[in-house]
């Protein structure tokens, strides 16, 4: 999934660290896509 998020440019990933922010809209698009 994670993987997709990164794809889908939703999220981008910290360089130093685990964490991945979501773009402004790319978490909405996260929830409609796999909370629907």
């Amino acid at each position: 999934i994670l993987d997709r998020i990164i794809a889908e440019k939703w999220a981008r990933r910290e360089k130093d660290s685990r964490a991945v922010v979501f773009s402004p809209g790319g978490k909405r698009e996260f929830e409609r896509v796999f909370l629907s």
